[in-house]
């Protein structure tokens, strides 16, 4: 009897669960089609022009030198049916409140992601010649991320052991080899490339997200260490730009050895420093 009370609550926790991540995605897409109805795009000279909305019909034009840093958004489930979102951050933007949800970031709602690279001349017209090499962070992410992961188990398995006094509940250690895979997977969506004029990053499985920064847009570069960073000798990397309040807060990249993170932040200061800012 026990055991059936610890997997009917179980199961009771995860139907309420996916219902919950059913609800929200069906008013999430009810309210993209009212915000980006009949969304439109087009370039006039340095400008790029945008046209959409249902209820209430928005237009405007977005200067291409202004944008500090672009996102190429994959949602789950976008991931999924290969599609993407790009999003812009331009110099001075900013969030009138938390919510601001009326589309002022994005510059394309919905894109196949296999058409995405022909898309990004339109906004960084150079960005195809600066070509570079995608580097991997440290190996040691895949354990820090396995051990947080088993962690999670191991409390479960012990909160439910306590509350029902089954050691069925144990069956939760089960998970910890998927956690590792799942990581493995993680890790190899996790990295940065350094052009002469574009810096970008890339993180994210199911969900993904890839940052890309005009070198002569960057404003600060911060290097952190947490506690257990410096018990390993790693780092985050993260750019400032003069706007970033839509895109997640811009490039930044995490478990970098330090010495790799000093060298990319000297680099980038360097090549910030010798190039020409247009606002």
């Amino acid at each position: 009897m026990i055991a059936k009370g610890a997997a009917t609550t179980l199961l009771i926790t995860l139907t309420g669960l996916l219902l919950i991540f059913i609800i929200g995605l069906i008013f999430s897409i009810i309210g993209s089609v009212i915000i980006f109805y009949g969304f439109t795009l087009s370039r006039r000279g340095e400008d790029l022009h945008r046209s959409y909305g249902l209820l209430t019909h928005r237009a405007s034009s977005l200067p291409r030198r202004r944008i500090q840093v672009l996102e190429v958004e994959e949602k789950m489930l976008r991931r999924l049916f290969g599609l993407a979102t790009l999003r812009a951050d331009t110099a001075g933007s900013h969030r009138e409140h938390e919510d601001d949800n009326e589309g002022r970031d994005v510059l394309i709602p919905i894109v196949r992601r296999s058409e995405v690279d022909e898309l990004l001349p339109v906004v960084f017209p150079d960005l195809n010649s600066d070509g570079g090499d995608w580097q991997r962070v440290s190996k040691l992410a895949v354990r820090r991320w396995t051990i947080k992961g088993s962690l999670v188990c191991f409390v479960s398995a012990i909160v439910l052991i306590i509350l029902h006094r089954e050691l069925l509940a144990l069956y939760f250690l089960v998970f910890i080899p998927l956690v590792y895979l799942i990581n493995v997977v993680n890790y190899r969506n996790l990295g940065y490339l350094m052009g002469e004029r574009y810096f970008r990053t890339r993180h994210g499985w199911l969900g993904r997200s890839t940052h890309i920064v005009p070198v002569n847009k960057i404003q600060a570069i911060e290097i952190h260490q947490s506690p257990f960073d410096r018990r390993l000798d790693l780092a985050t990397l993260s750019i400032d730009t003069a706007g970033q309040a839509y895109t997640g807060r811009g490039p930044r990249i995490s478990n970098v050895p330090i010495g790799e993170a000093k060298a990319i932040a000297e680099m980038l200061a360097h090549k910030a420093a010798v190039t020409f800012y247009r606002w």
